[in-house]
Parts: C-alpha cells; sequence; structure tokens
C-alpha cells in the first residue's frame, strides 16, 4: 500500500569543476545522465528524483555511484514523501506561503484510484458485451 513514510525522494547536490573544456564536458555528460535517469533540475547542481522506497533509492545510488564524475564532490540525501511536504521555501528574501502540498503519495492514490475504477469499468463492459453477444447468438 502506498504511504507517505515508505515513499522516498533523492536529493542530489554536486559541485564539479568546469575550467577545462573535458570538465565542462564531463561535467554536462553527468546532468544529461541525470536527467536520463529520471532526475529533475531544482537548481543547476541540485537534482531531485522520486522513488517508490528504499530499494528503489538503492538501486539509484549504485547507478549514480558508477557514473560519478573523476572530479569534483557529489552529495545525497534521502527523505520520506511526509518530510517532503515539510520544506520550507524563501524567494526574493520573505518566506513563501504554502498551499496545501500536493504530494507524490497523493498523486499516486489518485492514480491507482483512477485505475481501478477504469479496470472496473473495463470489466463491466466486457460482462455487457458478452451478454450482448450471447443474446444475438440465441
Amino acid at each position: 500500500m502506498l504511504n507517505g513514510y515508505r515513499l522516498m525522494w533523492i536529493l542530489l547536490m554536486f559541485d564539479l569543476p568546469v575550467k577545462t573544456k573535458a570538465e565542462r564536458k564531463e561535467a554536462a555528460q553527468f546532468r544529461l545522465f541525470l536527467l536520463d535517469q529520471g532526475f529533475e533540475m531544482a537548481q543547476l547542481s541540485v537534482y531531485m528524483r522520486f522513488c517508490s522506497g528504499k530499494s528503489e533509492v538503492k538501486k539509484y545510488l549504485q547507478r549514480i555511484k558508477q557514473r560519478m564524475p573523476t572530479g569534483g564532490k557529489v552529495d545525497i540525501l534521502t527523505f520520506t514523501d511526509k518530510q517532503y511536504e515539510q520544506i520550507v521555501s524563501f524567494n526574493g528574501g520573505g518566506r513563501q506561503a504554502r498551499k496545501k502540498p500536493i504530494t507524490v503519495c497523493s498523486i499516486l492514490m489518485t492514480q491507482y484510484f483512477f485505475l481501478l475504477c477504469f479496470s472496473t469499468f473495463l470489466t463491466l463492459n466486457q460482462l455487457v458485451m458478452s451478454s450482448l453477444v450471447y443474446q444475438i447468438g440465441n
């Protein structure tokens, strides 16, 4: 069952050298790798990704470790979806009032409910269609 305490986020922050052309290329390739892995850019060197649980987090940490650039520093934080709800943002020198956050958990629950309703509709539709075929055949 979906649970805001089991759903996880990865927050990846990095500071990579970009003095030489080769370093810039490696940094760009690392950014593209993160995007290909489903991360979203929060800031230039800060990327985030939602994961369905700790096992998925471990899978992505292993992939990142394998693709680490040769220089620079990469820091990774992991936290639950419930902790994500508590993020406070400051913009333009003042605290931004946050509306009730739409969490990934609530989005997934909505999608799950939709799929459940849709599959029920398909099942009912199949029953009606088979009933019509039976009536036509008799």
